[in-house]
């Protein structure tokens, strides 16, 4: 009995178990993960995976690695107990998954469990029966090389955790997850997985990312999945990412690795959102990453569960994998080959042709033309739907070209890439326009800025300007036009991006919309220049300036296949 004075006790060791076990084991999914980690450090070659009700009612984890014997059997049900590390010093280069010594006592402290296990020179395996803390049976018995984990009843004895639990479709979804993450970095097993009683996935050993992918992921996915590597201050990244036009709704295909432990960590995700910029419009792209660096960078002992890991050198991970997917995703390796057939053409069409590339703004290169004819390649089977998208033959299906978002990103890398000021376009007539009191301020504030990108703009007086110049690329100028361009650049942009903005708007407004028609030599300098831009795959403010379709999927969509 505690007198009035004393109200700190020592737990109970029931108690203190069960508490431990909730550090590690949260739901049937981390079960899962313990388990198939433990079967990757005994060397297995074969994992099989079988889930009952979402992993509620049963999980059962079968391999064929290294076995244990039966005192090491015992000793595994233990409170660290481990034969991962020896020491304090070897927790700063672990290279194994398990190594606290907590999983296999967390699981039995919730669950009615079973272990069995046998070494590949023994005669027979052995078997513990254990129902949470107490051990019920203790035999040998005879049993494959490996070890087999039937665990049933998850939190029997802890109902408050048990109840909240989700569906058994949600924790078979977290299940799912968790086997697909451990599939995909441990690429020398084969993996299968049962869902009460059906197969759900089967993933033999593969090579690479992508192989392993073809497993998992939809075909099409799979072939639009790009592949980066990169290294730099001893650090190695590589991996897969998709193309910003097959991002999905949710995050369930996003995996971090670092030394091969699936982990979680802001750094690497933020870094990635960054390369993809605005381009992803609400939604979230695919990306496996891989970070192989030394185990003194790194702490992987900051969560019960290793779900996360730190780094000493994190500005440098951020550089480091935020330019490897931008520059994946710049590349130019990806982009389809088209199709081309030869055609002739006599000087005087050359000569149409070119008044219509100046009119278009499209390029300044110049057809290189003999004395007494011209040619060229030019893509086949190019032609316009509704004068909107632009359809092309490449050499495995076909592409779509959005005309309007295309020349946007032509027109913007234009702007970018100028050595010096955009010479302006004088107007006619110049044009007057008046200002309201915060559009008069935000332009005082940016003057420079307009007029480095072509405008040329002066006071008449009170809140009056003149307008007597625009950029080169603008077809068209009217006092809405300026208004709108006022009013959105001071609503939704802040001043450190200001030049990047405007530079957006005058390629949106500059470039041809959706109805406008054009002609095969148009379409074919839009679809050129736009392959020799920085990033031909989006528009400036992030929308796919083009979709690919390949013969294999068509021939699916046919029944064909």
């Amino acid at each position: 009995m505690l007198s009035a004075t004393e109200k700190i006790i020592i737990l109970p060791r029931g108690v203190r178990e069960k508490i431990r076990a909730g550090e590690v084991v949260d739901r049937p999914a981390s079960i899962v993960k313990e388990l198939i980690e433990n079967s990757i450090d005994a060397q297995s070659t074969r994992v099989i995976c079988e889930v009952d009700r979402g992993g509620l009612e049963r999980i059962k984890v079968i391999d064929n690695g290294l076995g244990m014997s039966p005192l090491d059997l015992e000793r595994s049900l233990e409170r660290y107990a481990t034969s991962k590390i020896r020491g304090l010093s070897d927790l700063s280069c672990i290279s194994t998954f398990g190594f606290r010594g907590e999983a296999l006592p967390s699981i039995k402290a919730v669950s009615d469990l079973v272990i069995e296990s046998k070494l590949k020179d023994a005669e027979t395996g052995f078997l513990i029966r254990a129902n949470g803390e107490e051990i019920v049976e203790k035999r040998p018995q005879p049993a494959k090389v490996g070890t087999t984990v039937d665990v049933r009843k998850i939190f029997f004895n802890t109902p408050a955790r048990r109840k909240f639990l989700k569906s058994e479709s949600t924790e078979f979804r977290h299940i799912r997850r968790v086997f697909v993450a451990l599939a995909l970095e441990n690429r020398k097993v084969h993996f299968t997985l049962f869902n009460n009683g059906k197969l759900n996935l089967e993933v033999p050993p593969s090579n690479g990312i992508k192989e392993r992918f073809k497993y998992i992921l939809e075909g099409d996915i799979v072939n639009n999945l790009l592949t980066f590597s990169n290294d730099d201050k001893n650090i190695t990244i590589e991996g897969v990412i998709s193309k910003p036009e097959k991002a999905v709704s949710g995050r369930d295909f996003q995996y971090i690795f670092v030394n091969r432990r699936w982990v979680s960590n802001n750094v690497i995700r933020q870094a990635i959102y960054k390369a993809y910029g605005n381009s992803l419009w609400g939604k979230h792209p695919i990306f496996v990453v891989e970070i192989f660096i030394s185990g003194t960078e790194i702490d992987i002992n900051v969560h019960p569960m290793k779900k996360e890991v730190k780094f000493s050198k994190a500005k440098d991970i951020f550089e480091l994998v935020y330019n490897s997917v931008k520059d994946t995703l710049k590349s130019k390796s990806e982009l389809p080959e088209l199709d081309k057939e030869r055609v002739f053409y006599l000087r005087e069409e050359e000569k149409g042709f070119a008044k219509q590339e100046e009119h278009l703004l499209f390029s300044s290169e110049k057809i290189d033309v003999k004395d007494y004819k011209g040619e060229k390649t030019i893509p086949k089977g190019l032609w316009q739907l509704h004068n909107s998208y632009i359809f092309a033959s490449t050499k495995t299906g076909f592409m779509i070209v959005d005309q309007h978002a295309a020349h946007e990103r032509i027109l913007f890398d234009k702007i970018i890439r100028r050595k010096e000021q955009l010479p302006p376009q004088m107007l006619l007539f110049p044009l007057r326009i008046e200002l309201s009191i915060s559009e008069e301020e935000f332009l005082q504030g940016s003057v420079e800025i307009f007029y480095e990108l072509g405008f040329r703009i002066k006071k008449f007086s009170g809140k009056t300007i003149i307008v007597e110049g625009i950029p080169p690329f603008m077809k068209e100028i009217n006092e809405d036009v300026i208004h709108d361009l006022f009013e959105f650049l001071e609503e939704n942009v802040r001043e450190k991006g200001l030049f990047n903005e405007i530079a957006k708007q005058i390629a949106c407004k500059s470039a041809i919309k959706a109805g406008e028609e054009l002609k095969q030599e148009e379409m074919n300098i839009l679809i050129d220049n736009l392959f020799a831009t920085d990033e031909p795959y989006t528009c400036p403010h992030g929308r796919p300036t083009m979709i690919k379709f390949t013969l294999d999927e068509l021939e699916k969509k046919f029944k064909r296949k």
